[in-house]
């Protein structure tokens, strides 16, 4: 059926890792993945997956900022981007919880 339909033939294993890529873009923790494939430690699945990581890490910087910064966030759009500090009315010398 799988050649008759044109797909290409997949091992058990390839869900599995499509499984814990999915799992690990969808923003589920990284010790619960590693606990679901059976991985001795996280630093395993942080090994295995590490190709995952890099879009992740733009959105951990940005979820973080988020907190921090509220809805007034760093935005990078092309070439062009809008200082959170001009955004919220703070000065860009000013520290964050400082008065303005």
């Amino acid at each position: 059926m799988v050649e008759r339909l044109g797909m290409r033939r997949i091992r058990l294993h390839d869900l599995r890792h499509t499984w814990a890529t999915l799992a690990l873009q969808a923003g589920v923790p990284l010790k619960v993945v590693s606990e679901r494939l059976g991985h001795a430690t996280t630093a395993v699945t942080a090994d295995t997956y590490s190709h995952v990581a890099p879009g992740m890490q733009t959105d951990a910087a940005e979820r973080v900022a988020a907190l921090i910064f509220g809805s007034a966030l760093v935005v990078l759009r092309g070439s062009s981007r809008v200082n959170a500090g001009q955004r919220s009315g703070r000065r860009s010398d000013q520290a964050v919880g400082s008065p303005r």
